[in-house]
């Protein structure tokens, strides 16, 4: 998705602090697929299980720790 730069239009010092009702109502529209309900900003600011740098990435060069 496009980084907090690049999205146009925000004032300086806008506030993001979604509620947990809105995140959960957002983690439930990603599943359901319903684009209508999700929060615009959400993905911008939280990571997601998506995409290699997600929460839960464990691809072996993601792990913490020291390589042998």
């Amino acid at each position: 998705g496009a980084g907090i730069h690049e999205l146009p239009g925000l004032p300086a010092g806008v506030k993001f602090d979604p509620t947990d009702q809105e995140i959960l109502e957002h983690l439930e529209a990603k599943v359901r697929s319903d684009i209508q309900m999700l929060h615009p900003l959400i993905d911008e600011f939280i990571p997601t299980l998506e995409g290699e740098n997600g929460i839960c990435c464990t691809h072996p060069e993601k792990l913490p720790g020291q390589f042998i």
